[in-house]
This record gives structure tokens, C-alpha cells and sequence, in this order.
């Protein structure tokens, strides 16, 4: 298992914040999601052997939103 916060940008209200973490919930390998809308954060956790944070990062992008690893600067955001 691996858990990884992210920085969540492009979210403009409560609805934004539950909206990711739905389809995140429904994403296979996920195990959990937790999305704050006022400090654009998310802690996600995934089975690594099912998934991956480029997959997870996909789906947030998909919705409109962008999200980058927090505390690893060399990550470019998406």
C-alpha cells in the first residue's frame, strides 16, 4: 500500500472536494481517498500492485482539477 497527499488545484467549492473523492472511491486499487477543499489537499491510498499515482493523478485530471505530490519538489504538477 502506498498513501501520497497532494496539493489539488481548480476546486471552488465543497461539491468539487466530494466529487473527486466519489470517483476516486470508485477507482480500482484505491483503498481510500480524502479530499480537503480548504487546503487543497488530498491523501489518497492505493494497492501499488494494482495502481499507480500517475493513474490517480489521471482521474483527478479527467474531472478538471490538476494535483501534484506534496513535499516533492521535482514532481512536475498535472
Amino acid at each position: 500500500m502506498t498513501t501520497v497527499e497532494l496539493s489539488v488545484t481548480g476546486m471552488h467549492c465543497a461539491s468539487c472536494a466530494s466529487l473527486i473523492e466519489e470517483v476516486l472511491a470508485e477507482q480500482p486499487g484505491l483503498v481510500a481517498a480524502e479530499v480537503d477543499l480548504a487546503s487543497e489537499r488530498a491523501q489518497v491510498t492505493f494497492d501499488d500492485t494494482v495502481t499507480d499515482l500517475g493513474a490517480v493523478q489521471a482521474v483527478i485530471a479527467e474531472l478538471g482539477y490538476g494535483s501534484s505530490p506534496r513535499g516533492d519538489p521535482a514532481a512536475p504538477p498535472t
